[in-house]
């Protein structure tokens, strides 16, 4: 029962900060600085945690211990350093991306807002978008292998041959089910371009006059019609994936090593969000734009009701992944993110004005028999050992071990 309200509040929380992220967009873009939400989140989760820390040491009678700083193992705290380091990379990395990739290639992290934006593409040039399209997704979603791959290697954590083909086939069923084309009622994964636009509001200072949006794409004569040539824009892709796999596996890894699995969970977030807080903050004092706007226009501003609610959902959603890295692991997290996707998709039906074509009905009952087989997989290779054990034994034969 606990496992399934973990997956269903992680399921429901996903989604609802997808479109919460869709909803805070005004006249195509962002009038406040995204940055700023990872940051009020990361400090949500650690007063909350930090707050029930206090309460169960305090009623134990060892705060004094924790607040005397000659009883911390330094050496201990900053391992908590490495998953805040190693999110910041991969969200620094999907900068680099859109900077490295031609307009063609990142014109798919756009395609979303076609709509807002009111400008339209030739037949020729989203056909070519989402023949790349399909490449980015294809790289983007191997963060499924790299996480088994790395959850064998690190976490030593042993997959059965089932287990491994139902990953292959869940990897290649959300790849096809992120790249659909909109013309057969499709839908796929996006990011979003932001350039700077003045807004008609003169009484504010110029640089808080703006509003993020996603506009000029590109136009038909920039358009290369070569074959695709891998560059390092999809490099930093493949790195990308390897650079949040390595995030997720190695905070399984510090959660549960060791005594690890004793600790308060509290304890253990409250030093890994205030290495959060450290690492998301720092975008806001190295990057002038983002300085110069907190510090004219007020870290709030452009703010909304939909982008509050999104520093609340974002922050649950945060303490429902440590909950399960915690108490479940990493593959568990990656399918409940799997469906995730589908039920974004669905939902979409009633919030996009989203069409399903035949292909969707078809691929996501793939995608939930994928994520079944996995779950059975371990379970039923060991019936089958089993069973070949037992014959081999009525026949006199001796197994190796």
């Amino acid at each position: 029962f606990h496992t399934i309200l973990l997956a269903g509040l992680f399921i429901c929380l996903g989604c609802t900060r997808t479109f919460l992220i869709k909803f805070s967009m005004r006249d195509g873009g962002y009038d406040y600085l995204p940055v700023t939400v990872n940051v009020m989140a990361e400090f949500i989760k650690f007063v909350f945690c930090l707050s029930i820390s206090f309460y169960i040491l305090l009623y134990k009678g060892k705060l004094f211990d924790i607040i005397s700083f000659a009883g911390i193992q330094w050496l201990q705290l900053f391992k908590w350093s490495v998953p805040g380091l190693l999110y910041f990379f991969d969200n620094l990395l999907g900068f680099y991306i859109l900077v490295n990739l031609s307009p063609v290639n990142w014109v798919i992290f756009i395609l979303w807002n076609i709509s807002l934006s009111g400008q339209l593409m030739s037949e020729y040039l989203l056909n070519l978008i989402f023949v790349l399209q399909a490449v980015y997704s294809l790289m983007g979603n191997f963060v499924i292998i790299t996480t088994a791959i790395l959850f064998r290697i690190v976490l030593k954590r042993k997959l059965s041959r089932t287990q491994w083909a139902s990953l292959v086939i869940l990897f290649l069923s959300i790849v096809a089910l992120s790249n659909q084309n909109p013309d057969t009622g499709q839908l796929k994964h996006h990011q979003h371009v932001v350039q700077d636009k003045p807004s008609e509001d003169v009484d504010m200072p110029e640089i808080c006059r703006r509003v993020l949006v996603a506009e000029n794409y590109t136009s038909v004569a920039e358009v290369e019609t070569s074959s695709f040539q891998m560059n390092k824009g999809h490099v930093l892709v493949l790195i990308q994936c390897l650079m949040s796999s390595s995030a997720n596996i190695y905070n399984e890894k510090i959660f549960k090593e060791g005594s690890g699995m004793d600790d308060s969970i509290y304890l253990q977030n409250s030093k890994l969000y205030a290495f959060g807080i450290l690492f998301n903050t720092v975008p806001l004092v190295l990057r002038s734009d983002f300085r110069n706007h907190v510090w004219r226009c007020g870290f709030f501003h452009g703010h909304n009701t939909q982008s509050f609610l999104l520093i609340i959902v974002t922050a649950a959603y945060g303490l429902t992944v440590a909950l399960i890295l915690k108490f479940r692991d990493n593959m568990f997290q990656v399918m409940s993110f799997q469906l995730t996707n589908v039920l974004i998709i669905t939902s979409s039906v009633l919030f996009m004005d989203f069409h399903p074509a035949l292909e969707f009905f078809l691929i996501a009952p793939i995608v939930l028999l994928a994520i079944f087989v996995f779950n059975a997989g371990k379970k039923k290779d060991k019936k089958v050992i089993g069973e070949v054990e037992y014959t081999s034994l009525e026949r006199g034969d001796t197994l190796m071990e």
